[in-house]
């Protein structure tokens, strides 16, 4: 009898299984902050997460996965930090266009203000409109707490009072003034109770800009530097 016949064999070595490998957390940022790239700050992380995710990938011996993600980042990233400069290029003009539209539509609002504390001022004083002389302090009762703010043109940056009076209207009768006359009007220097007539008027600033008057009858234009010879000045 073969003695060996009855001997149990022998066990074959259980292979050892390799732990399953996890994903790189600087990978997953890396593809977040390309995505999230818009500000260029952004760009820039992805792109250098991306990077330091590739390198400890590779030298990871497969216990780290995530190498497509990390790519997918670094390629978003870059791209973004081209497209930052060229959207900005594009949407930077338009925000300058709405700015100054904005500014046009609040400062007519401030000058039908204006115009109309004149028309209270001269339904108090037999009809006539308010005097030339310190006419900033003879109106500001009549605007009320926000006086300042309407005074001072929303575009200027000096804090005195952006608007000009028409000497030639001042203190006459409102009956005896046409309606179209010009009353008050954006000016080119701001100051305090300026009073003249077309030489303070402010000089539109290209072809989007307007400058804003207020008429005798309480109604406010907006015009082009072209349509400025338009404007009555005389009574």
């Amino acid at each position: 009898m073969n003695p060996s016949a009855d001997s149990p064999a022998p066990e074959a070595p259980q292979s050892q299984s390799r732990p399953a490998a996890k994903l790189s957390l600087l990978a997953v940022f890396s593809l977040l902050f390309g995505i999230l790239g818009c500000t260029g700050l952004g760009a820039l992380a992805g792109i250098a997460f991306g990077a330091i995710a590739l390198v400890r990938i590779n030298n990871s011996e497969g216990r780290l996965k995530g190498q497509g993600l990390a790519i997918t980042g670094i390629i978003v990233s870059g791209l973004m930090l081209l497209l930052v400069p060229v959207l900005a290029g594009m949407l930077l003009p338009a925000l300058a266009k709405a700015k100054a539209k904005a500014q046009i539509i609040a400062s007519v609002n401030q000058v039908k203000q204006i115009g109309l504390a004149a028309r209270i001022y001269e339904t108090d004083h037999e009809g006539k409109f308010p005097l030339a002389a310190n006419w900033n302090d003879t109106l500001r009762p009549l605007l009320g707490e926000d006086a300042d703010k309407i005074l001072r043109r929303p575009a200027a940056r000096e804090s005195s009072c952006g608007y000009g009076y028409n000497a030639l209207v001042a203190g006459l009768l409102s009956s005896k003034v046409d309606p179209a006359t010009v009353m008050f009007f954006e000016l080119e220097f701001p100051r305090d109770n300026a009073v003249g007539g077309e030489e303070l008027l402010r000089q539109p600033e290209g072809r989007g800009d307007r400058v804003v008057v207020g008429l005798a009858d309480g109604s406010v234009v907006q015009l082009r530097a072209e349509n400025l010879s338009e404007l009555r000045w005389q009574p």
